[in-house]
């Protein structure tokens, strides 16, 4: 395998700067609680639905021992998403 490093620092740095700023736009009246809430949501909702469907594709990639060329980005991306989801 020859995959790079997962960006824990800056991926957690991004969505935690991301999420302060979101918080501070809110305090500043630019969108309501709601509207934050369900954006976050939904966030969520997508780095959860994106990491459980490369999560299934690696297991079947695993259990049937089959030759996926681009499996290793998918596995890195897989993790990436997984740390956003964290």
């Amino acid at each position: 395998m020859t995959q790079g490093p997962y960006h824990l620092i800056s991926i957690g740095i991004l969505l935690i700067l991301s999420y302060l700023l979101s918080q501070q736009m809110l305090r500043m009246g630019l969108f309501s609680k709601q509207v934050h809430r369900k954006a976050w949501n939904l966030l969520l909702l997508l780095f959860f639905a994106s990491t459980a469907m490369l999560g299934l594709l690696l297991a079947v990639k695993v259990n049937y021992k089959l030759e996926i060329p681009w499996i290793e980005g998918a596995l890195l991306l897989h993790v990436d998403l997984g740390i956003g989801f964290a």
